[in-house]
């Protein structure tokens, strides 16, 4: 009987042990996932900028790398489009 509950503990344990590794390896993956899409958008938005100054020769279109660098915070960004505009 103890040899058969020591059986059932591990069997539990290590089911248990898999799944929080999955889980944890699938929370990394979407982690990186999310990662490399926000480096994708941060690039698409700093050409989009590049574009800007390109076409209207002004290569201080009002926006820096350091505008599109962080978090998004929207108080800032209302304060930034209300001085812009």
């Amino acid at each position: 009987m103890i040899l058969l509950t020591y059986f059932c503990v591990n069997v539990v344990d290590s089911s248990h042990n898999f799944v929080t590794s999955t889980f944890m390896q699938e929370k990394e993956k979407r982690r990186e996932e999310l990662k490399r899409l926000k480096n994708l958008k941060k690039r698409e938005i700093v050409q989009k900028i590049e574009k800007l100054k390109d076409v209207t020769g002004d290569t201080a279109v009002g926006f820096t790398e350091r505008d599109v660098e962080g978090e998004f915070n929207e108080r800032e960004y209302d304060e930034m489009m209300k001085a812009r505009f």
